[in-house]
């Protein structure tokens, strides 16, 4: 199995925003790793971040607990174990959510988009939904595993971005859950780089491997320039990154 050799995980409300819906999480001992998004306004998509962030946990750590344990929404044998124990995860996360949201004034009801790490062996298992975007490192290329799901590709104006990045999909945000699981297998010096789209909405890709080839300097030092780029050209977003050093 290959090990974590270091990893930061950082969520910042960024240079505008008074309030951060974002969250990251961080469960080593079951190799478990959340970033999410929040939306819905203050006190409102921050709680949901929260909310599904213990569930995601409570459900995980009973799998990890006992593998042979019921996985009560969802299997297929197209992924391993872990990763059906994140669907599931995810799914019921959803659930919880919705359950939280149904008596409550639409203005009050929060949602997220999200992506959840784990790890069977040398393959990271990728759920995500909505609006967040991965990023699988290797070699000095980037690789974009995980596309975001919004409007941004019906915009005529790029950099009018108010609503563009408002997610398809997302936890809390319609009755099913729609999702994609991606399985990826890493080798050493390998990199995950998980991004909310406060932290990649005005960076390529191209822009990411040159900020990425650097290396003498930390996990942190990335994530902060790539903070700081985007902020550079107009984020008024939350911005939280996940990196991890394989």
């Amino acid at each position: 199995m290959i090990e974590l050799k270091a990893y930061t995980a950082i969520s910042d409300q960024g240079p505008y925003l008074q309030i951060n819906e974002d969250l990251v999480d961080v469960d080593l001992k079951n190799n478990l790793f959340i970033l999410l998004d929040g939306f819905g306004g203050s006190n409102v998509g921050d709680k949901a971040a929260i909310l599904l962030k213990d569930t995601i946990r409570k459900f995980y750590t009973r799998f990890g607990e006992d593998p042979e344990a019921t996985l009560p929404f969802f299997y297929s044998p197209q992924f391993l174990l872990e990763g059906n124990a994140l669907v599931n995860c995810a799914k019921y996360a959803h659930e919880v959510l919705m359950k939280d949201n149904i008596d409550k004034e639409m203005n009050n009801r929060g949602g997220a988009s999200g992506v959840i790490v784990s790890q069977s062996e040398n393959v990271i298992n990728i759920f995500s939904t909505g609006n967040c975007v991965v990023y699988h490192y290797s070699k000095g290329k980037s690789k974009r595993l995980v596309a975001p799901k919004n409007y941004e590709n019906l915009g005529l104006d790029h950099f009018d971005r108010s609503f563009q990045t408002f997610p398809t999909s997302a936890f809390g945000l319609y009755a099913d859950l729609y999702y994609e699981m991606t399985e990826v297998k890493v080798t050493d010096g390998d990199m995950l780089i998980l991004l909310t789209d406060g932290a990649y909405g005005r960076m390529s890709a191209n822009e990411l491997d040159h900020i990425m080839k650097n290396q003498k300097v930390s996990l942190r030092e990335y994530a902060d320039e790539i903070f700081s780029l985007n902020n550079s050209r107009g984020n008024l977003d939350n911005q939280s990154c996940i990196i991890l050093n394989y």
